[in-house]
């Protein structure tokens, strides 16, 4: 992975920056092939029972221009550990290994929910330059 890249979070709030004004510089990540999602993003993100068919498409559309990084033993591993450190989601766990294992900043609007995991570079996306 070469030149800056980013691990998206999952939350919808996050994933509607993407059609407010400010997304552009979202959207020039999404173009350069530097945007990555966990396997656990796609499943909550197009999972989620109250999607409709319309929001459906759009993330199938913005999620198909994304690098999407699979679900690894090593991956796992480090969630597992994570988790026995401090109370965090099971999906909010293997997000951050994600970025973790590949050592890129994981860009989210819930950094209060990874602050406290050590070697994690967190972006939040709303006046960041990317």
């Amino acid at each position: 992975m070469e030149g800056n890249n980013y691990v998206a979070s999952t939350g919808f709030e996050y994933f509607d920056l993407f059609r407010k004004p400010f997304s552009r510089n979202i959207a020039k990540l999404v173009k350069q092939n530097s945007l990555y999602i966990s396997d656990i993003t796609l499943l909550e993100v197009l999972g989620y029972h109250r999607l409709s068919k319309s929001d459906l498409g759009y993330f199938e559309d913005f999620i198909s221009y994304c690098n999407q990084i699979s679900i690894s033993p090593g991956i796992i591993k480090k969630a597992i550990s994570l988790r026995q450190s401090k109370a965090m989601s099971l999906g909010d766990s293997l997000i951050a290994s994600s970025a973790l294992a590949f050592k890129i900043p994981l860009v989210t609007l819930n950094i209060k929910d990874f602050k406290h995991i050590s070697n994690l570079e967190l972006i939040e996306p709303v006046g960041y330059k990317f």
